[in-house]
């Protein structure tokens, strides 16, 4: 294999790589709002309910993620508890229409204290205020209620709390509740608009539409601002390799027409 070919292989390897991973590659990023101080457990916590804590977020971003500090030290010492997290937005001061789901984790009794991590499908949100809930399952599938912990801290109005049935996901609107005191600890993970902008509505409205009707399109006209790209690559040692590889980057990657 001569030195042209390798360096071929080399370059399509990485292009690969960032292909699959866009994310890890540019984890640098990120940016979060939430609470990040630990505080007391809660007791273990109770099946088919979901409870949030409400934050700022003060630009427009991208949230790719969500996570929240979680033990097994509930009580029951086998099986586990289904979690996960779900961000509403915010209605006159309480959780209001659900913008985002998470994937459930399956949390294990006796598991260590620990950040947990959940993926939801990225979603482009305005500055603003919004909530962060943690939605617990009870027995459906398996799970046992009562085996997870969650964390919060201070002493104000920050916490809101409803039963809703785990298995279909965090009703929405959030629905009529009971508060108490908080913020949980929990924080969301976005991206924001120097990095990845959006064109677009990122609101959502209250009321949904009826039922749309069957071989029936729509649509709605946006602008876009800017069809201006960057790439960027953090390297320790550069070289010549580097140099080329930069140049061929570069000439594959211009802003559509």
């Amino acid at each position: 294999m001569n030195a042209f070919t390798r360096r071929r292989l080399w370059l399509v390897s990485w292009v690969a790589l960032f292909a699959l991973f866009p994310f890890a590659a540019q984890a640098q990023y990120y940016d979060s709002f939430g609470n990040f101080s630990i505080g007391a457990p809660s007791g273990g916590l109770s099946g088919d309910f979901k409870r949030a804590s409400r934050f700022e977020l003060t630009q427009p971003g991208t949230v790719a993620q969500l996570h929240a500090m979680l033990d097994g030290n509930g009580g029951p010492a086998s099986g586990y508890q289904d979690v996960s997290l779900e961000l509403y937005a915010d209605g006159n001061g309480v959780p209001g229409v659900k913008l985002a789901q998470s994937d459930v984790r399956h949390i294990a009794a006796g598991a260590t204290l620990g950040w947990q991590d959940f993926n939801i499908q990225a979603t482009p949100v305005p500055a603003g205020f919004y909530w962060i809930a943690i939605h617990s399952a009870g027995t459906a599938g398996g799970s046992t209620a009562g085996i997870v912990r969650d964390y919060g801290s201070g002493t104000g109005n920050n916490w809101y709390g409803s039963p809703d049935t785990f298995s279909d996901g965090g009703a929405s609107p959030f629905g009529a509740g009971s508060s108490g005191t908080g913020p949980l600890t929990v924080y969301a993970s976005y991206l924001s608009g120097s990095f990845f902008n959006v064109a677009g509505r990122m609101t959502v409205a209250a009321t949904p539409s009826g039922g749309m009707t069957a071989n029936f399109k729509r649509g709605a006209k946006v602008s876009v601002a800017s069809t201006e790209r960057r790439w960027s690559c953090d390297r320790t040692v550069p070289d010549a390799t580097d140099a080329r590889v930069n140049a061929a980057l570069s000439a594959s990657w211009a802003p559509d027409p």
